[in-house]
């Protein structure tokens, strides 16, 4: 099953006009961005988290862990300062810390 849902997330992309057409009121700019980033770093925690499902015994320095890694702190870091998006981002960044093996992104 977490097969299906690793080639799901691989593929998947954001559509801002399908967001934009489906929320009551209009977004700004700024607050379709945040969800495009938000919506990443869910996608790719998502796939860190299969990718560790998938090998159970690589360790966490390995590039194909810290590549993922890479992308959720680049996603959650690219969200507006005192966006209401950031409250969402427990998840992916609790994901991407259990993997974290670099200083710098530990500290975020």
């Amino acid at each position: 099953e977490w097969k299906e849902a690793r080639l799901a997330l691989q593929s998947w992309e954001f559509d801002a006009s399908r967001i934009q057409a489906s929320l009551p009121s209009p977004a700004t700019p700024s607050q379709i961005r945040d969800l495009g980033s938000l919506s990443e770093a869910f996608r790719y925690a998502a796939l860190l988290y299969t990718e560790r499902l998938a090998s159970p015994n690589v360790p966490s320095n390995h590039s194909n862990f810290q590549n993922l890694v890479s992308q959720v702190v680049y996603y959650a870091t690219s969200l507006e300062a005192g966006s209401s998006a950031e409250k969402f981002l427990l998840w992916p960044l609790f994901v991407a810390g259990s993997e974290c093996v670099n200083e710098l992104q530990q500290n975020i």
